[in-house]
């Protein structure tokens, strides 16, 4: 079931924009048309999981979603790691398709280390190191790095899973990273 995009406007006029009156071809004269009539707006998409895919790549080094991958070579994903530059700068995070990362929008089930502990909602998440713990390769971390690079991931937004399979879900705010 489609859901809406709650729209208030300055005065408060409410506005449910139905998702289902969508097309492909016509969803971005929709949404810059609603848009122009709402200028200095807030929007809540806490309803939606919005997010950017890319597809078309190699990711068979990332075995499981929520893992997150730099480019290691022609549309070549490898698993990131904060001891090095290179393999710090976050490409994004894998899906269950093969082929397909995410970009931009939110990460519902991003993997984190043990070791770094939860993350708070609303904290910022960092790259880790894959000498964090065995497997750590592409996983994120609660814990400020104190050395090899700072690699901001993005923000958490809801950490109930973390006990549980040690997941997150997150919004990529993927920052530039800073050597230690």
């Amino acid at each position: 079931m489609p859901k809406a995009i709650r729209v208030f406007d300055k005065v408060g006029e409410l506005t449910d924009w139905d998702q289902a009156s969508f097309t492909t071809d016509g969803m971005i004269a929709q949404w810059n048309a609603l848009m122009q009539k709402y200028v200095g707006t807030v929007i809540d998409l806490s309803a939606l999981s919005s997010i950017s895919l890319v597809t078309g790549l190699t990711t068979s080094a990332l075995t499981s979603s929520g893992l997150f991958g730099y480019v290691s070579a022609n549309d070549t994903m490898a698993l990131t790691d904060n001891l090095a530059l290179a393999s710090s700068l976050i490409f994004g995070a894998s899906t269950i398709n093969s082929g397909e990362m995410i970009v931009g929008g939110i990460v519902s089930n991003a993997k984190f280390t043990t070791v770094g502990g939860s993350p708070p909602p609303g904290s910022q998440v960092y790259l880790a190191a894959s000498t964090d713990e065995a497997s750590a390769a592409g996983k994120l971390t609660a814990t400020v790095p104190t050395s090899g690079v700072l690699a901001v991931v993005g923000v958490c937004l809801n950490d109930t899973n973390y006990a549980l399979s040690k997941t997150a879900r997150i919004l990529l705010q993927v920052k530039t990273p800073i050597v230690l």
